[in-house]
């Protein structure tokens, strides 16, 4: 398992969701679970690029912080091997 962490903006406009420790992963939503599912799907789609195209997964940092973040949690992933990337995500609020 694989925990990275996840760190989300809220503002007037919905939240901001990125990971701390895997450069290039975000995304936004409207309220905080569509930011949630919204930045796994990120994740599983970043995965499936690198893996696929040889590239190494960044090792999770769970150090990893953001002072500016109104809420930083842990995203857990589990990989399974075979043809296609599957991942089963849980933020810690989930």
């Amino acid at each position: 398992m694989l925990t990275y962490t996840a760190a989300y903006f809220f503002d007037g406009d919905g939240i901001h969701a990125e990971l701390l420790d895997y450069p290039g992963v975000l995304s936004c939503g409207v309220d905080l679970d569509d930011a949630r599912e919204n930045l796994g799907a990120a994740l599983v789609d970043m995965l499936e690029s690198d893996l696929s195209d040889g590239r190494p997964v960044p090792t999770p940092k769970p150090a990893s912080d953001s002072p500016e973040a109104d809420l930083v949690e842990p995203l857990h992933v589990v990989m399974k091997g075979g043809p296609e990337v599957v991942t089963d995500i849980a933020a810690a609020g989930q």
